[in-house]
């Protein structure tokens, strides 16, 4: 008894009111009369059931509650939310409470299961003042976390690259074993039209090309940037073959350099082929054509090889599914008519115009492609859209792409300290849920051990 009297001593001191009742956590009557006349402000105690706050039902434990208030933050333009750290000293509450810039608070009470709705901005903690938006807007986010988790994608970007260097049978290999759904092999053509799996058609970052062919070193102006180097439509694919690949990061190991080959599209296509019947696991195929006009211009088309090739490997589009990409709307709308498909449109800089249509009257940059009309027009030809990580935070791309029954797959996640932002505290499964949470169908990742520990985690029914 004296400890149940100490707490209420405190509760009363720290919360400097001569009432108790006027900030009960559990939302006590309050008279109608003190709630502004504002059409939004609402009291549980109105005498019109539309003005009054209904707690909204939680059908889960404290932790789940934890859960769904980070999903709440994650769903939010960071501004908009302060998260509190409670619990505050009102033996009545059991979760920590949550505020929002209005100073609207939610918090949960597990003894009658609801998440209780109040305001801070007057004298005494109540369901006064609580804004029907803010309400409404909090019930619509509960709404999708209650929605079943879809089963996000894991898109071994170049492989297993955080482990291997990019681009090899080995790096793609090492992915499958992580349990990746897709490999994605870059796509750039040789001399004789050959398709083999580079980052880019400039090859000395990522194989010894400068050290065995220092004579066939060259400048280039490629997509209107002038580079010098060593380029694969320089090389028969004969020529390639006597290439090694390194690691084109320092930061990362160097201790598999010199030892594997440059693959060739058939040879990633067989590669996945073999490797589904050997684990009888569906593993499929994502290439990107690099620098199309590019290549279209030397004589060298992409989309025709590509196409070909995926025709002679095949495949059974049930264990090896295709995905193709590309940053150049035109090519995907050339493949729309020679392949079935799923085609996906990768965005650059927002504020840049694709290669392809700095040619044309229709200069529209990938901001203005974004808009709900170019969206609509898109989907004629597209089945999804690639993101970049940074154009998802704080908007409603996600939300507007999905509208149009548009996929969204994101690039890239790396678990490199160089890489990973600090807020993520070295724990790249953070980031990953961060994503997830938002309700992305695919990540590419160098790491696709990490992907796959992370959606694990994600798809655990007590976590969000």
């Amino acid at each position: 008894m004296k400890h149940l009297v100490l707490l209420l001593m405190i509760g009363f001191s720290l919360m400097g009111c001569s009432s108790f009742q006027a900030r009960d956590l559990s939302l006590k009557a309050l008279s109608i009369a003190d709630c502004p006349s504002s059409p939004n402000c609402v009291s549980s105690q109105s005498k019109s059931s539309s003005h009054k706050v209904e707690p909204l039902k939680f059908e889960g434990t404290l932790k789940e509650f934890q859960h769904f208030a980070e999903f709440v933050q994650n769903q939010l333009p960071r501004t908009e939310m302060i998260r509190m750290e409670g619990p505050y000293v009102h033996f009545i509450v059991t979760s920590k409470v949550f505020r929002f810039k209005d100073d609207v608070e939610f918090y949960f009470l597990e003894s009658d299961s609801l998440i209780h709705l109040r305001s801070a901005s007057r004298l005494g903690y109540s369901d006064l003042g609580v804004n029907r938006a803010r309400v409404e807007q909090l019930e619509k986010i509960l709404l999708k976390f209650k929605t079943p988790k879809k089963n996000p994608l894991v898109i071994g970007h170049r492989g297993a690259s955080g482990y291997r260097p990019e681009h090899t049978l080995e790096a793609y290999t090492l992915a499958i074993e992580m349990g990746a759904d897709f490999i994605e092999p870059d796509l750039v053509s040789t001399k004789d039209g050959v398709l083999i799996a580079r980052h880019e058609n400039e090859i000395s970052e990522t194989t010894d090309v400068a050290e065995k062919f220092p004579s066939r070193k060259t400048k280039k102006i490629i997509d209107g940037e002038s580079i010098t180097g060593w380029f694969a439509e320089d090389f028969t694919l004969q020529e390639i073959k006597t290439l090694k690949a390194k690691e084109r990061l320092s930061f990362r190991s160097q201790n598999y350099n010199g030892q594997f080959l440059i693959p060739t599209f058939e040879e990633v296509l067989n590669l996945a082929k073999t490797e589904s019947l050997k684990r009888s696991k569906t593993i499929g195929v994502y290439p990107e054509t690099k620098h199309p006009s590019y290549f279209q211009s030397l004589n060298l088309p992409l989309d025709q090889r590509l196409v070909q090739n995926l025709k002679s490997a095949g495949l059974d589009p049930l264990k090896n599914p295709v995905f193709i990409q590309s940053f150049e709307p035109s090519i995907l709308q050339a493949l729309k008519t020679q392949t079935t498909e799923p085609l996906i449109l990768l965005i650059g800089d927002l504020t840049q115009v694709p290669f392809d249509l700095k040619k044309t009257s229709n200069k529209m940059t990938y901001q203005q492609l974004l808009s709900d009309k170019s969206m609509s027009e898109l989907k004629n030809y597209i089945s999804g859209i690639g993101f970049h990580k940074s154009h998802l935070l704080n908007s409603d791309l996600i939300e507007r792409a999905h509208k149009q029954n548009l996929l969204v797959h994101v690039y890239t996640f790396r678990s490199d300290k160089t890489y990973l932002d600090a807020k993520y505290q070295g724990r790249p499964e953070l980031e990953y849920l961060e994503f997830f949470q938002l309700g992305v169908d695919g990540v590419f990742s160098d790491f696709p051990d990490d992907a796959i520990k992370a959606r694990a985690l994600y798809l655990k029914p007590s976590s969000h």
